[in-house]
């Protein structure tokens, strides 16, 4: 059924679809196997959909086009067929047993491709988008591409100082790990982006600096808190009943798999569906507020709230001290936040670190989580399932003429 609903709306959308499959003379065979599942697709689109077969051995320069994916043992792609007959917005199919799923899947990305476009704030001195390091945030940046939505970058403080707005193709606002706080001009552009229903996603880290982002009388915080009913606290969340190498690297102990964002993470059986933050700082939750919102990860019954960050950061010692402020206590350190009438969204973490190339495929609930949160807010897990990948070399990325353009 799911796959029947994919090809109506591939005779809806106003292109053809080619696949494109290569086979030499030592692979018929398998061409057989994977030619009774593209019939299939073929005969339910009404003639939408068509299959062209290529022997790289017969014909190379066709082949050259493809050739970092087909020695990936990448053999299968999907294309929209534009009116002049050239291809465009080319997938790959990785079929690997699952054909009629995985082609589906695929076929989902190329309807969806185009539609939705994510930009990452890097005004604030965030996590670098495309950075391959450690620390860089390229591996989401390359899913989220690789499953067909368009990501850019954009300064929340260039926009302030130009007197614009973020860009109305903007699907959603990722800021990823800010260093410093907001001016009150940026707020006003973060509200205006809001107001007319757009969706942020902000995972904002303990830092010890007078400068903090989303610190408690900041007034980005108060501005969330007035109109989300979440906002940031001053406690670094110790949990040792739920926590991996140390106890500030808490585990999600509680998640609420009521909602989109979190019906993924910890799934029974399945560890590596855990998340793991590295420092996280503790969220708090209206219960009275004044949009819906709610909680999607707490640390255990167990844990408490930090409050003396100098002695964590300078010297690695943390220890409850109720002199100090702490706290005992179930934290949250994941929430979210909807506005029904601006359709407006917001999702706040307490950790950035999970989101960098280091950490974020270990456990991989940490690349569902953020996957999961931005199909929420851009709607775009309505058209199409994410497919997290793990990339040990640099992934396939078919760039257009006016990218290369972009790129120079």
């Amino acid at each position: 059924a799911p796959s029947m609903e994919l090809m109506d709306a591939v005779q809806r959308n106003s292109r053809d679809i080619q696949i494109t499959a290569f086979y030499n003379a030592q692979e018929i065979e398998y061409r057989e196997v994977d030619d009774q599942y593209f019939q299939l697709f073929e005969e339910a689109s009404n003639g939408r959909l068509h299959v062209v077969y290529v022997d790289p051995d017969e014909q190379p320069a066709l082949a050259a086009a493809y050739a970092n994916a087909l020695e990936n043992g990448i053999y299968t792609f999907a294309s929209f067929i534009e009116d002049d007959g050239t291809l465009s917005n080319t997938v790959p199919v990785p079929i690997t047993g699952y054909h009629e799923q995985e082609i589906s899947q695929r076929l989902a990305v190329l309807l969806a491709a185009g539609q939705f476009t994510v930009y990452f704030e890097t005004g604030l001195d965030t996590l670098d988008p495309i950075a391959n390091q450690q620390q860089g945030m390229s591996v989401l940046n390359n899913i989220m591409r690789q499953n067909g939505l368009i990501t850019n970058a954009i300064s929340l403080a260039e926009l302030a100082a130009s007197n614009s707005n973020i860009p109305t193709d903007a699907s959603a606002l990722i800021i990823a790990q800010p260093r410093r706080q907001m001016t009150a001009g940026e707020v006003a552009v973060l509200d205006e982006y809001l107001q007319r229903g757009g969706s942020v996603f902000i995972a904002a880290d303990a830092l010890l600096t007078d400068d903090l982002f989303m610190a408690t009388d900041s007034v980005f915080n108060t501005y969330m808190w007035d109109h989300y009913g979440l906002r940031m606290s001053d406690m670094i969340v110790v949990d040792p009943a739920s926590s991996g190498e140390s106890q500030l690297s808490i585990l999600s102990a509680q998640v609420f798999t009521n909602n989109d964002i979190g019906q993924n993470i910890n799934i029974e059986n399945q560890p590596d569906t855990a998340v793991q933050f590295h420092i996280a700082r503790a969220i708090e939750v209206n219960d009275t507020p004044p949009v819906p919102n709610g909680r999607v990860i707490m640390s255990s019954p167990q844990s408490w709230g930090e409050r003396d960050w100098n002695s964590l950061f300078q010297q690695n010692q943390f220890t409850f001290d109720s002199s100090q402020g702490d706290v005992r206590d179930q934290f949250t350190t994941v929430a979210w936040a909807y506005n029904e009438d601006t359709t407006s969204k917001v999702v706040l973490v307490g950790d950035g670190d999970f989101l960098t190339n280091g950490r974020v495929q270990s456990p991989q609930g940490n690349a569902t989580l953020f996957l999961d949160s931005i199909g929420w807010m851009t709607g775009f897990t309505e058209k199409v399932e994410f497919e997290p990948r793990s990339y040990n070399a640099t992934p396939l990325v078919f760039v257009g003429g006016q990218m290369l353009d972009t790129i120079a």
